[in-house]
């Protein structure tokens, strides 16, 4: 299943006197695979892009800097017989300007009774 979305968001206020004004705009596309056994598989891209209007250029919002970060996610979600549940997820970011690469793998194990 193919899934695009799109993400707008303005944000207003103050701080330190100052008055702040930022908008993003994050567009995505998502592939995933759904099974009955009730796991998937899944990868997702997406590329924020934040500009500022008013206030400090250094302040994130959600987490991403001002200009274009490049972010690409896959995952699995899936189930070990009844009570046991596994995901695995892997993040690919590249945040504007000189920054390096950043990567994040995560593996989770979980049961419920």
């Amino acid at each position: 299943m193919l899934l695009p979305t799109a993400d707008y968001t303005m944000t207003t206020g103050t701080y330190d006197g100052g008055n702040v004004e930022r908008h993003s705009l994050y567009p995505k596309i998502r592939l995933e695979k759904r099974f009955i056994s009730g796991g998937r598989i899944y990868s997702e891209y997406g590329a924020n892009s934040i500009w500022i209007v008013k206030g400090d250029p250094n302040q994130v919002i959600n987490g991403f800097r001002k200009g274009l970060t490049h972010r690409f996610q896959s995952g699995v979600d899936f189930r070990m017989g009844e009570y046991i549940y596994a995901n695995g997820n892997y993040l690919l970011r590249k945040d504007p300007g000189d920054t390096p690469l950043f990567q994040k793998l995560t593996a989770k194990v979980r049961a419920v009774f």
